[in-house]
């Protein structure tokens, strides 16, 4: 802020010109915020904070958020995000996805997982990587998949894809791009592709190879004159399309994986088009109907999904909008707002969503907003906090009740009961703890139930 100012009623003034010495000053009135609790099942737009951080990495503005709240309600919110998922802060995470995916076989392990590539790749703005709005980043997230532990692990050393005419026989260039692009695929598709699809896959390799080196001894069939050195044409190894072979070490800009390994992948990750066909023909594209699914489960569920392959296919037929919708309306989803039961208890770590209140007993909240009692049944939680909880009840209607009141009554009966007043009874209700039983005023009796 340049200058002195100060906020009325009116409006805002301000004084030009700064004191010098001393830092600017804001004087205001006094100012009320109250700041509500995100309820997604009551008013989903009220997510649109999480939407903003998670998918589209805070690229909104302040007036295309309030714009969003004030006037994108019900079915008009989801297509709202169905639209600004194609931004390039959501579509990198898809990239991140996918490629994880073709080049590994499977999906992260964990969402945490996910996130660490996210914030190392897309957030940390390292020299050492090229733009985020480059295909270069995504190909060298890529390069890195392929030269690391997890591929090393279950596929072994990336296979020489092009190489020396003298090193044919040890190494068979065309077998290992054939091998190579049916294991991207099945890596893509968990099926076994077609020998046409790696034969075609295999030339297109080879094409691509062509624009570096277009007297590459494949694809002209001529023997290339023997070299005087020894042994001849170092590669492979070191790798030909790697950027350090004999032909081209003076190229830095390449992959040590090979230009040839990391352009399939990035080609099947991305799916972009050739005058508006596949890459490889007769392959289908599932990037919005697989990635996109699987990158907006991870990111809105985070922790709560583990990339169960059973709901990625459960969202397959849907169109984007209902997928959004779901995916937003998913008690995986709500759990993130949980923030009534967020600390409570967990006996036992292998039943996750069955927790323990002192004040209140043993519940389950995998259903969140509704929890399952064994004393009182299913309610509908409407609160944020344990000093004062309306609950819904199908049988008993609205009651309230709060961890205060165990603060006022003897030991033994909150041991042993649960006090809640009824909004239609007008008059308390006590439960017992162990059995679903209730005291009823009008009989003057425990009432089964």
């Amino acid at each position: 802020i340049n200058g002195v100012s100060f906020i009325e009623q009116s409006g805002i003034s301000i004084v030009s010109g700064m004191i010098q010495g001393h830092s600017p000053v804001i004087a205001t009135n006094a100012l009320d915020f109250k700041v509500k609790t995100p309820k997604p099942w009551l008013q989903p737009s009220t997510t649109i904070g999480e939407i903003n951080k998670e998918l589209l990495d805070g690229s909104l503005s302040p007036r295309e958020v309030n714009q969003v709240v004030q006037e994108r309600t019900g079915e008009s919110y989801y297509t709202w995000i169905s639209e600004v998922l194609d931004r390039s802060a959501f579509q990198q995470r898809v990239d991140l996805l996918a490629a994880h995916k073709v080049t590994l076989g499977e999906w992260f392990q964990s969402y945490h997982e996910f996130e660490d590539d996210i914030n190392f790749y897309l957030n940390s703005n390292s020299p050492l990587l090229p733009p985020s709005t480059s295909s270069a980043l995504l190909k060298t997230y890529i390069d890195d998949l392929l030269q690391g532990f997890d591929y090393r692990s279950k596929y072994g050393q990336l296979p020489y894809l092009v190489g020396s005419w003298f090193s044919r026989e040890i190494y068979n260039y065309p077998f290992n791009r054939r091998n190579f692009v049916a294991q991207c695929l099945f890596n893509k598709y968990d099926n076994i592709s077609l020998l046409s699809q790696n034969l075609q896959g295999s030339k297109k390799l080879l094409s691509f190879w062509g624009i570096s080196e277009p007297t590459y001894w494949e694809l002209n069939g001529i023997k290339p004159t023997a070299p005087t050195v020894q042994p001849p044409e170092p590669d492979p190894p070191p790798r030909r399309d790697a950027g350090y072979s004999f032909l081209n070490n003076s190229i830095t800009g390449r992959y040590l994986s090979g230009e040839l390994a990391v352009e399939l992948v990035w080609r099947l990750a991305t799916e972009v088009k050739t005058n508006g066909l596949p890459y490889i023909l007769y392959t289908e594209d599932i990037r919005d109907s697989v990635f996109t699914s699987a990158t907006l489960m991870s990111l809105l569920w985070k922790e709560n999904w583990d990339f169960s392959e059973k709901d990625i296919q459960k969202l397959m037929p849907y169109t984007k909008v209902q997928k959004i919708q779901m995916v937003l309306s998913d008690p995986r989803f709500y759990a993130r707002f949980n923030f009534l039961w967020r600390y409570s208890e967990v006996p036992n770590s292998e039943y996750p969503f069955w927790k323990y209140e002192k004040w209140f007993g043993s519940f389950n909240d995998a259903q969140f907003p509704w929890i399952y009692h064994p004393s009182i049944g299913w309610l509908y939680c409407d609160g944020s906090s344990s000093s004062s909880i309306w609950f819904y009840s199908p049988q008993f209607g609205w009651i309230w009740t709060s961890k205060r009141i165990t603060n006022i009554l003897p030991s033994n009966l909150n041991e042993s009961y649960l006090y809640f007043y009824s909004d239609s009874l007008q008059n308390w209700i006590v439960f017992k703890r162990n059995s679903t039983e209730y005291f009823s005023n009008e009989l003057n009796q425990w009432v089964s139930f």
